[in-house]
């Protein structure tokens, strides 16, 4: 974010008046003076000829100076010819036993050196270009990566897919279609005959009986009698 707009620190404008605080040293009286530029201002015996008066611009802090010529009738040793400043009394004083000189402020009208409009203040610029995109593919499919964020596209053909986790077991009512869960359908329980492991093949019969031994004929059981009813 850009910052507010200012004046360089160095800028000062015209102004057609000045207000100065004199203080008399003997009865510690003050008064205010209100004297126009190009024009006189007397305070007793302190006579005061104003030059100049400028200030800071609103975006600035505060400040105001004076360019004036002060002499004292009473006292031809004294005499100040040069500029005062509000926030910095101590730069420049009037040497005089009696009177004591500062600047409050600049007032009336706008004169020269006039201040200029502020720049205006600089606009973000907002891109019309397409932002470029980065295309990233995952496992899952593909990902257009770019300034707008991910867009999920369709799987890519022959992309290994995740393993989905198997539907859970359970009894299914052959008369109720309504068992199935959101999970997928509920599996039969298994069937009480050993089924055969997978890739095993079908399982093998029982082996035939032997043949009889026509040499052993004699040994042979007599056939079994049918039973009589009582």
């Amino acid at each position: 974010m850009a910052g507010p707009v200012m004046y360089p620190a160095v800028t000062w404008q015209g102004r057609g008046a000045a207000v100065l605080r004199v203080l008399n040293r003997v009865d510690s009286r003050i008064e205010l003076l209100t004297i126009p530029v190009d024009g006189e201002g007397r305070y007793g015996s302190l006579h005061i000829a104003l030059h100049r008066c400028v200030d800071r611009p609103p975006t600035l802090p505060g400040d105001a100076a004076i360019q004036a010529t002060m002499t004292d009738d009473s006292d031809p040793a004294v005499k100040f010819d040069g500029w005062m400043m509000a926030a910095e009394p101590a730069l420049a004083v009037l040497q005089s036993p009696l009177y004591q000189v500062s600047v409050v402020s600049c007032g009336g009208d706008v004169r020269a050196p006039l201040v200029g409009p502020l720049p205006a203040a600089p606009q973000p610029r907002i891109s019309t270009d397409t932002p470029t995109a980065q295309q990233t593919v995952s496992g899952d499919g593909e990902a257009l990566t770019g300034e707008a964020g991910v867009i999920q596209l369709a799987p890519t053909p022959g992309a290994v897919q995740p393993l989905q986790a198997p539907p859970q077991s359970g009894r299914r009512q052959a008369s109720s279609p309504s068992n199935e869960t959101s999970s997928g359908p509920m599996m039969l329980a298994p069937s009480a005959e050993p089924s055969a492991p997978a890739g095993a093949g079908p399982l093998p019969l029982s082996p035939p009986s032997p043949p009889p031994d026509p040499a052993r004929n004699g040994d042979r059981l007599p056939p079994p009698q049918p039973l009589q009813d009582p």
